[in-house]
């Protein structure tokens, strides 16, 4: 299933046809790139809000693709109400805890550039590695009840072994990008990105700036 969609999403960038096309817009004659980008992250499994951060350098073959290499980092936050059943004189409680996920992506992929002047769309699948970190900090937790001076206390201790889980996995991804650019090679725009292994484990939207050169 994921190698057909890499294989249509393929043949898209290859087969939509160049509108407007400018062979002298602005940069053309430039191969190399690097950009960068800081803004929001999205983990819909968890789901939770956070922020990403990712660099990318890509080169421009004469096919007219932009070959790739993307390093990515990105976390996200969210509050967890937990149930617990205390002993009977307590009955039971809910207890906010603070769970984060966070992931490191390297991805290699391919991607093309439509160009109107200035503008430039520029649609891209690829393939990454994704090391993915579930953490829940530690918390505190009530034992039993004890009698200080005729009065019902609660007896607690801090729990020291938080749970922590990471994975490696291998997902595809896709992106689309909208840049404007200037006469020095300089480039801005924005970028949406995501990544899928079992589900769509990430979402981004950041802006971009970068170089050609």
């Amino acid at each position: 299933m994921e190698k057909h969609v890499v294989a249509i999403l393929l043949f898209v960038l290859y087969a939509l046809p160049l509108m407007a096309q400018d062979d002298n817009a602005w940069g053309s004659d430039k191969r190399w790139a690097l950009r960068t980008g800081v803004g929001h992250f999205w983990c819909p499994p968890a789901p939770g809000k956070g922020i990403a951060i990712w660099a990318e350098a890509s080169c421009t073959m004469p096919s007219s693709l932009d070959v790739y290499i993307k390093m990515h980092h990105s976390k996200s936050n969210m509050k967890l109400d937990v149930e617990r059943y205390w002993p009977s004189e307590l009955g039971y409680t809910r207890q906010g805890e603070r769970k984060s996920d966070v992931f490191y992506n390297v991805e290699l992929g391919l991607s093309r550039a439509f160009a109107l002047g200035r503008h430039r769309i520029s649609p891209g699948v690829g393939v990454a590695w994704v090391r993915g970190v579930t953490w829940l900090p530690s918390h505190e937790e009530i034992l039993g009840i004890a009698d200080v001076g005729g009065q019902d206390m609660p007896v607690a201790i801090i729990n020291d072994y938080p749970f922590y889980r990471a994975d490696n996995v291998v997902g595809i991804c896709g992106q689309l990008e909208y840049t404007f650019h200037f006469r020095s090679g300089f480039f801005i725009g924005l970028r949406g990105h995501m990544w899928y292994t079992s589900w769509v484990e990430g979402i981004t939207l950041t802006p971009v700036i970068g170089v050609r050169f």
